[in-house]
């Protein structure tokens, strides 16, 4: 089974489809998976997290709570709530990226001029989105009135 980001293994958490996944992708996405499980089940997701943690046997435990919640209207009451908070998470996860709103010729004279890397405008972009891109409209004027 290809599991590409956390999400997809969050979506397999629970159901028969789980037993198929690699425990190489369960290391990988187990801390943003426990991360993510903090915010609706917090006292189990804290007693789980420690460094001497086998992560792969923690996503199996998860599993088994995902499993043993199904059973029960309660469980399936709190597994909505769970998925609910999923939810949230993918949407921000799936935001668009200001890269489309930013024009690249721009971008790399700013960089140039900054004397900044790539990563360091990704960083920009990521965290402060609406500061970059009022700072670029003005970048442009300042480029255009110099020529």
């Amino acid at each position: 089974m290809n599991i590409k980001s956390p999400f997809d293994l969050i979506n397999i958490l629970g159901t028969i489809s789980y037993n198929e996944v690699a425990n190489v992708d369960k290391k990988r996405h187990f801390f943003i998976i426990n991360r993510m499980l903090s915010r609706t089940l917090p006292e189990i997701a804290s007693d789980v997290s420690h460094n001497s943690v086998v992560p792969e046997t923690i996503l199996d435990f998860w599993n088994a709570i995902f499993l043993e919640y199904n059973k029960t209207p309660r469980g399936k009451k709190i597994l909505q709530v769970i998925r609910g908070n999923f939810r949230v998470s993918m949407a921000g996860a799936k935001k668009q990226t200001t890269s489309k709103k930013i024009d690249k010729d721009l971008a790399k004279k700013y960089m140039e001029l900054a004397k900044i890397s790539p990563k360091e405008f990704k960083i920009l972009e990521n965290f402060y989105e609406k500061d970059l891109i009022k700072y670029l409209k003005e970048f442009s004027k300042m480029i255009k009135t110099s020529e």
